[in-house]
């Protein structure tokens, strides 16, 4: 999938900052459906599971972002728990999903 952002984009470098990740660990993932979009994704390894008031964090946190960025407005799409496979063979991390609308646009 090709990324609007890359690891090194400055308004990534200032969302992961104010978010408390790593611009390694960026992903990006495609949604089907009536609707469907692409957006990227966050691992944060240092959580397993969203709490409401851990979600409520990274929303200000994306808002205080969002006003020191140039080109990009982040916006969430949604969070995914730690999830391991029955087996524990394989695991996921939790992330958090977001589009990155270019502020030209807005």
């Amino acid at each position: 999938m090709k990324f609007t952002l890359d690891e090194q984009h400055p308004d990534l470098q200032i969302l992961c900052q104010y978010t408390r990740t790593l611009p390694k660990n960026l992903g990006g993932a495609a949604h089907g459906g009536d609707e469907g979009f692409e957006c990227h994704y966050l691992k944060t390894p240092y959580l397993q599971y969203w709490s409401p008031s851990q979600r409520d964090a990274l929303l200000t946190a994306v808002q205080e972002a969002n006003q020191k960025t140039t080109e990009y407005q982040f916006e969430i799409v949604y969070f995914e728990d730690y999830e391991v496979e029955f087996d524990d063979d394989r695991y996921w991390d939790a992330t958090f999903h977001f589009k990155a609308l270019p502020k030209s646009s807005l």
